[in-house]
């Protein structure tokens, strides 16, 4: 005699139909209907079929490259980009910013180049100009935003990669003392805590009806500037005494040596990215005239 409650003997008929149609239905459409079971409660229970299988995430595009090498990269290619003004150094920095976002996302590495494109190609075409102060300003600034432009790109990508227990652990076992490890391990946690709470109060903003929109940051930039950061302060000081904590819990700072889930090890992709920043380093040992 079955003593279940009524509820859970028409869920125990709905999922014994559920299955029976699914082993009658042909093996191409068993993949749209997985399995169901009851456990002992009455609760449901899905299994995936074989076919399933758990699509790659950011955390998977984490492990490309050791944090080390990731350090050494924006080093280097903020000290080149910013500093060496020659074509081909400018096109091999970002190659390799572009080429590095496109394996997280390829869009991000199309962004990056295109962006670039625009701003060199402006520059060139304002060169051909005939000579004029706003031209020759204007170039100026196109050749500059190009440059931040590979910055900001192998800056995101170390943003999007790193994280603050892989660097926290890198930097650690570069023997570097506390003070130079502890606030870029602090500086990667609070930038999500700062777009998520930003995120909030904007969207506060709208329920009540404020249209923080650029037409009211345009009109009323005082007023709309202090509707978003005087809260956004607050909640930054409050995030910061529970960092704080979380990190005297986690040892933060201490003489041991913190450990992470993910493997530090030189790999292949980090040998391939140090002979391509070499090859920036050797572009910019070699004189103008030899590229012409």
């Amino acid at each position: 005699m079955d003593h279940r409650r009524p509820r859970d003997r028409r869920a125990g008929r709905r999922i014994h139909w559920r299955n029976h149609r699914r082993q009658s239905q042909p093996h191409a459409l068993r993949k749209r209907w997985p399995a169901v079971t009851t456990t002992h409660a009455g609760t449901h229970q899905r299994t995936q079929s074989p076919a399933h299988k758990p699509t790659p995430t950011l955390a998977s595009a984490r492990t490309h490259l050791d944090p080390r090498t990731t350090l050494l990269a924006v080093f280097l290619i903020n000290a080149t980009a910013l500093s060496y003004g020659h074509l081909p150094t400018l096109v091999l920095c970002i190659a390799f910013t572009a080429f590095a976002l496109a394996t997280i996302t390829p869009r991000y590495g199309l962004f990056a180049l295109t962006t670039f494109s625009f701003f060199y190609l402006g520059y060139w075409a304002l060169l051909h100009l005939p000579p004029s102060q706003l031209f020759a300003f204007t170039a100026a600034m196109f050749l500059w935003f190009a440059r931040f432009t590979i910055s900001m790109s192998i800056g995101a990508f170390a943003l999007l990669t790193l994280t603050p227990s892989t660097l926290n652990s890198a930097l650690r076992r570069m023997r570097l003392p506390a003070w130079a490890t502890i606030p870029p391990v602090v500086f990667l946690r609070v930038l999500p805590i700062i777009a998520t709470e930003a995120r909030a109060i904007r969207d506060a903003m709208c329920l009540r009806g404020l249209q923080p929109g650029l037409l009211r940051w345009v009109t009323r930039p005082a007023h709309s500037s202090a509707m978003l950061i005087i809260p956004l302060l607050a909640a930054v000081v409050r995030a910061g005494d529970e960092l704080a904590s979380s990190a005297l819990i986690r040892g933060l700072g201490g003489p041991a040596h913190p450990s992470t889930a993910v493997p530090l090890s030189f790999k292949l992709s980090d040998a391939a990215s140090l002979l391509a920043l070499l090859l920036i380093l050797l572009s910019v040992c070699v004189p103008m005239g030899v590229w012409h």
